[in-house]
């Protein structure tokens, strides 16, 4: 599988979250790739939804992680997520499901590989 061919990752969260859960990601698993991180900082929902959709590519599955269920990042995540097949939210973003999500994208794809992302975040919680 080529670069280009991995599943890309999109962070969607309130102020600088993403690049916290990246910094961790990367500091765990060495560099990774085909990820972005867009914050709703100064945005409303209508604006928030454009620079999420300009980070979708046509073409290649996109992991759309928000960071709360029902939040505006999740809402946009939600609707850009419905509006183009190969597209896949996941809201609740923690670090078990980013450490799942870039170790299996290159043997699962789509749906499995967003329940199995959903169950590493479950896992990654005990009480």
């Amino acid at each position: 599988m080529t670069q280009s061919d991995l599943p890309r990752c999109l962070l969607i969260t309130h102020a600088n979250l993403g690049e916290g859960l990246l910094a961790a990601a990367n500091q765990i698993l060495g560099p990774l790739t085909e990820v972005s991180i867009v914050s709703n900082s100064d945005l409303a929902l209508p604006q928030l939804l454009t620079v999420v959709e300009e980070h979708c590519s046509p073409g290649t599955d996109t992991f759309l992680f928000s960071d709360f269920k029902g939040g505006s990042c999740d809402l946009a995540a939600r609707k850009v997520a419905a509006a183009a097949p190969g597209r896949y939210s996941v809201s609740g973003v923690n670090l078990a499901m980013l450490l799942s999500f870039f170790t299996k994208r290159e043997k699962l794809k789509g749906g499995e590989l967003q329940q199995t992302v959903a169950d590493a975040g479950q896992r990654g919680i005990q009480i």
